[in-house]
């Protein structure tokens, strides 16, 4: 081995190592920015959605409950509209849909598929 080869495998070590450090500091940086706005976004103890449904791009029906009922929604980019009061017990068992999920959870759930 010359001293050529010395010079660029500590040249690469260096690289990979740099590359290893901006991937951990934006893994921790988006970490911590996600849960800075998803707990400015908050969640409601009166309100959760039941189940999700989308029709395009954009599009999506909801089953949401707020207080006492049980409503279908219909959301659109420009609209939201209540469709429909529907019978609550109806969803009880239902678990409540996940809207926040990191990163490296969506991307595995969506490798699985």
């Amino acid at each position: 081995m010359y001293e050529g080869e010395g010079v660029a495998f500590w040249t690469f070590f260096g690289v990979l190592i740099l590359m290893i450090l901006i991937f951990a500091g934006a893994f921790y940086v988006s970490k911590a920015l996600g849960k800075h706005y998803s707990a400015q976004t908050g969640a409601s103890s009166a309100m959760r959605v039941i189940d999700r449904l989308a029709l395009g791009r954009d599009h999506y029906l909801l089953i949401v409950e707020a207080g006492e009922k049980t409503l279908l929604i219909g959301v659109g980019p420009q609209h939201i509209e209540t469709l429909a009061e529907l019978d609550g017990k109806a969803f009880a068992d239902l678990p409540q849909v996940q809207e926040n999920t990191d990163f490296f959870r969506a991307l595995k759930n969506r490798m699985n598929k």
